[in-house]
Formats: C-alpha cells, structure tokens, sequence
C-alpha cells in the first residue's frame, strides 16, 4: 500500500493537499503547523473516528474543522496494483460517518472495502496493531500489550494461525478459574462452601426453630387455659356487680316515683293562682297596704263624719233656740197684746227675733253643712283581714317545697338514666353469686399479665416459623446439601483442572516465546544497535513488550525507562520498527515528531535506516524541526515544508 495524495478538511486543515511519494517522505512545518492533524487525519482515513469517545480531545471533537465546514476528506492510493479512492464525510451517523472507496481510473466502487474494515485490509492490520507499531508519536514508550498485537506476534512463531493468543487464552482459562475461586471468598467454590456451610448450619438451625416453635406453642396453650379460667371469675364479678347495679336501679327508680308524687299536682292557688313566690309575695304586699289605706281612710271619713253629726246636732240646738227666741218674742208680742202695750215690748221682741234668725240661720247651715257630709263621705268597705302575708308565706313555701321535690325527681331521673346506661336493669334476681377468692383487681392485673406473656410468646413462635419458612423443609435442605457436596465436588475438578491447563499453557507460551522473542529480540537489538551507533546493542522484551538493553561490552540488561529520554525513545523506536518489518510489512510508517529528543548524529543515523525501510515501504517523517528536511534535501529527497501557523479559534483543543 502507497499513500499518493491527502486531502483534508480537518481540524485547522481546510482543503490542504500533500502529494506523497514513495519511499522516505519528510513533512516539515512549525508548531502549530498542522503536523500532528495531517497525522491524525491519515489515521482517521484508514479506520475512521471513534465516535463513542467522549470529552473534548476525542477526535470527533478535537478534530471539528475550524472553518465551520463539515469533517471530511479524500485518500489516493495505490493498493494490489490499482488506484484507489478513500473518501470520509460527515453524515447523520457522525462526523466522519460516511465512507466511499472506489477505483480512481473508473469510479468503480471497490468490492470489499467497508467503513469499518478498509484500514484493516490496506494495512493489513487492526487500528490498535497499526497504532502500537507503525503509527509512532512524539513521546511514544513502550507498546504495551494487546490481544491483536499478541496475536500477530504470535504468528511469526505459529506460522499464520491468526486466531492465536496466548493472553487471551490465558484470560479465559483464569476467568474460568476464577468464576469457580479466585480468593476465599469470591468464586463458585467458595460461593458453595459457604452455602454448603450454610446449609448445614440451616438443618441445625430448623431443628432449634422447631423446638422453640413447640415450646412456644405448649405456653399459648397454657396461658389461653389460665385466662379462660380467669374469664370465668371475671364473669362472675361481672354478674355481683350487676346484681348490685340492679338494686341501685330499684333504689333509684323508687326515689324517683316518691319524687314524682311529692311534686303533686299543680292547682292554681285560689289567691296567687299560679304566680312566682316573689310575686305572689308583692301581691300580698300590695292588698295589705291597700287595706292600710282603706282603714285610714275610713277613719278620717268617720272623724268627719263624727263632726259632720256635731255640726248637725249643733245646727238642730241653734234651730231650736231660734224657735225659743222665736217663741220668746212671740210671747213678749202676745204679753204687749194682752197689755195692749206693745211699745214698750217692741225692742226685746225685736232682739229676741234677730237672735232666733241668727240661730236659725246657723242652725240651717250646720245642719246643711252636716248632712252634705254624712251624704258625701261615706266609709269604704274593708276587704275581710285574711292574714294575706301569712297566705304568701305558706304559698312561697310550698313552692319551694315543690321546686325541691322536682328538683329530687329530676335527680332521681337522671340517677336512673345513668344506672340504666351502665347497664341496670329492673330485673330482681334473688340468686346467689359466689364471690371469687381473688379480686377483681387481681384478676384484671393478670389478664393483662397474660396478654403481655402472649403476645411475647406469639413474637417467639413467629420468629421461629418465619426461620423456618425462610429455611424451608429439612428434607429440601438435606437434598440441597448433598446437590451442593456433588456440584462443590464437580467444581472443584474442573478448578484442578483449569488449574492444569493454566500451567500447560504457560509452558506452551514459554516455549513459543523461545521460538519468537529471540527473532523479535535480534530485529530490534540491531535496529537500536544502529540507532546509537553501537553504544546500545542488545535488547530483551517481556510480556508487556517493555524492553531491556545492554551496553556495548556489558552484560548488564537495564530497563528503558531508567535511561536518558532521547535513548528510552530510541529503544521503543527500535521496537516498533522491529515490530512493523516482521509484523505490519503492508502499512506505511508514519512518525510523527519521534525524533525531536534525538541529537543530530542519532537523528541522521534513524534517518538513514528510515530511507532504508523506504525501499521497501512508504515512510512518513513529521517533524518540527528543519534538520530532517534539510538532511533530506541533502540526501537528493524533497521534503514537504508546510505553511506557517494557522490561525485557530479560542478554546479549541487541537494541536498543531
């Protein structure tokens, strides 16, 4: 596979286009400059962009063109011979979603060349095999290990078997065993020997609920026997207290009978009829005084009445000294007569005239006087004196009385009506109850003793049923055990077992680490061995492909990563270059920045080796600095000299 031409718009990139040749390519640009996106870009075109990663530095994010325009890209390439097109677009699926692959001189779409998969069949590799050998970045350590790698590197030594790998072999054993015991507490084995323990501990524990169920029961029944006993007492404190309540009822109910008939019947009163007893009071209050004034009255009309009689009397004795002057001078007229001397009569007869006028005149006035009394004032009838205060008195009194006796009914109803509500009844019972020996108090202490003890006891049944319900029957746990000593011993077998396996296979893995890792040890051993010019000659790898070196002259094999930065570069530069000439031979190399720790004699020594694996494959150099370009030119090579910084907008996390 050969890479003719990329387009991108991709991240700063904005439909760039490089022209690639065959062989050792060198793409020069300053920070910034695109480099590290024309890398990714690559990588993106050949297995796209992972859109379940999240966060701003996955791809799909980092990678969002700055231009606003939708991700995209095209790929030219020669692949088997022809001329091919890889374009990636943006689409619903996401932003490099859509994919197209078809042959450059027709149009034709290339059969077999899918999204997922056209990586995989240019390179002839997985995206993470691609990534941990030919795809090498600034900073890149070891590897590390992974089940495609393992595979591939694998194959060197099985010849082509690609389904082979020993971690992955290994995984499945170890989780198989674990699934089974991978502590003392985790695993089938010991998940059953604790069910198994368990379960033996459950059959000890049902025979203990089951004896505690017993005696749980045995003191219910003990205590509904006691308390039925005690019913019966109660019962007949029950019935004494009923009688008695009856006879307060009797009591109560003749009480209110003699305060209904002492109330008597209500009969107007022939004086106060049915007045208040202060009224009735006021009312006798009243007539006495007015008798009072009556009585008064009638004496001073009979006072005047008595000088109304003096001064008829007086008038009747002027009337009849009137007539004895009158007679007198009648006389005196017939004495002069007689005498036939008037003359000397005529004085006395005429005083004794104006006397009897006068007399007669007051004798006719007291007499008129007298009478126009006796006929104008007569006396006022007295009512009888029927000692009315009295009355009133003996009338409040019985109303009081009768308020009491009504108040006594009233008492003496509602006497009844709480006996009645209590329960009493007029139902006479001559029967004679025993009285029990204990007392009632006693009894109703005890009972409530019993209810306490029962519902603690039915708390201690329940416990010990709800146990054993959640224990199940005997027989089912005794099945259950002897299920658990069968399936702990078929586990424990099959952990033997896997335990077997385990161990063949590290020894199957051993020797065929014997048979690959000294082809993988000497590959890179002379690729570092160059790179350092020959201080750095041996190398070892472990599982994790975490590499060891020896000096030139030394024996001693030091990790990489104690090394300066610029040799631990080297190494694992040499690693993967070991890794892509016996495993990845198809895929382009593509560095990106992987020499900037080198020194200028180590970076023209890696140099050299690169334009080596040129004539075999296409190598992509990327770099930052000038040299590479410059030795390039100096090699008879053009280099690719990117334009300056793209301007970038504020907050993008892509990197130049």
């Amino acid at each position: 596979m050969r890479i003719l031409r990329l387009t991108a718009t991709f991240g700063n990139l904005n439909g760039q286009t490089i022209e690639l040749s065959p062989g050792l390519n060198v793409i020069q640009a300053p920070n910034e400059g695109g480099k590290s996106t024309w890398a990714a870009f690559l990588r993106a075109m050949l297995y796209g962009v992972d859109t379940r990663e999240r966060g701003p530095l996955a791809d799909k994010n980092r990678y969002l063109p700055w231009s606003g325009s939708p991700m995209g890209g095209e790929m030219e390439l020669e692949w088997q011979g022809r001329q091919i097109i890889l374009r990636r677009y943006a689409n619903q699926s996401g932003p490099f979603g859509g994919f197209e692959a078809v042959y450059a001189a027709s149009g034709d779409p290339v059969p077999g060349l899918t999204a997922a998969d056209a990586g995989e069949l240019l390179t002839g590799v997985k995206k993470d095999v691609f990534v941990r050998t030919a795809f090498v970045c600034q900073g890149s350590s070891a590897p590390g290990s992974s089940q495609d790698l393992e595979t591939r590197v694998t194959n060197l030594a099985t010849g082509g078997q690609e389904d082979i790998s020993f971690t992955a072999a290994e995984k499945t054993l170890r989780d198989w065993r674990n699934r089974r015991k991978s502590n003392r507490s985790n695993g089938m084995i010991p998940l059953m020997e604790n069910e198994l323990t368990h379960t033996g501990e459950a059959l000890a524990a049902t025979a203990e609920f089951r004896k505690q169920r017993r005696e749980g029961r045995k003191n219910l029944l003990q205590l509904d026997r006691e308390e039925a006993f005690l019913r019966e007492k109660l019962e007949q404190w029950n019935q004494i207290e009923q009688q008695d309540l009856n006879l307060k009822y009797d009591v109560a109910m003749a009480e209110w009978k003699k305060a209904q008939a002492d109330c008597g019947p209500q009969e107007p009163h022939p004086i106060f009829g049915t007045l208040s007893g202060e009224e009735a009071w006021n009312l006798a209050l009243e007539r006495k005084d007015a008798r009072e004034r009556i009585l008064e009255e009638n004496r001073v009309i009979g006072e005047h009445r008595e000088a109304a009689k003096q001064r008829l009397n007086g008038g009747k004795l002027c009337n009849y000294i009137a007539v004895s002057f009158a007679a007198f001078a009648g006389i005196l007229l017939v004495a002069g007569l007689v005498a036939q001397n008037v003359v000397p009569l005529a004085a006395p007869i005429a005083v004794a005239l104006l006397l009897a006028a006068l007399f007669a005149l007051q004798g006719t006035t007291r007499i008129r006087e007298g009478r126009k009394v006796l006929i104008g004032e007569k006396l006022i009838e007295v009512p009888e004196d029927e000692d009315i205060m009295s009355q009133a008195a003996a009338y409040r009194e019985m109303l009081v009385r009768r308020e009491q006796a009504r108040e006594a009914a009233v008492a003496a109803r509602r006497r009844v009506e709480e006996l009645y509500a209590q329960g009493a009844r007029e139902q006479p019972s001559d029967a004679s109850i025993p009285v029990p020996e204990n007392a009632r108090g006693e009894i109703t202490s005890r009972l409530e003793d019993l209810d306490r003890e029962r519902q603690q006891w039915k708390q201690y049944v329940s416990r010990a049923e709800g146990a054993l319900d959640q224990m199940g029957e005997p027989a089912d746990l005794e099945a259950r055990q002897e299920e658990l000593r069968a399936l702990l011993h078929k586990r424990t077998e099959e952990y033997n077992a896997i335990g077997i396996a385990l161990d063949a296979l590290d020894a199957a893995n051993t020797s065929l680490r014997e048979r690959f890792s000294p082809m993988l040890n000497r590959e890179a051993g002379a690729i570092v061995k160059e790179l350092t010019g020959g201080r750095w000659q041996r190398m070892e790898l472990d599982r994790t492909f975490s590499a060891r070196t020896a000096e030139q002259g030394s024996i001693q094999m030091r990790s990489a990563e104690v090394l300066s930065t610029g040799t631990m570069d080297q190494v694992y530069l040499s690693l993967r270059l070991a890794l892509c000439k016996l495993i990845v031979p198809d895929a382009p190399i593509v560095l990106d920045d992987a020499l900037c720790t080198f020194d200028d004699a180590r970076m023209a020594r890696a140099m050299e080796y690169l334009l080596r694996m040129g004539e075999e494959r296409q190598v992509l150099v990327f770099s930052c600095h000038s040299r590479e370009a410059n030795w390039a030119q100096n090699h008879g090579l053009e280099a690719e000299r990117l334009a300056g910084r793209h301007p970038r907008p504020v907050g993008d996390p892509s990197a130049g």
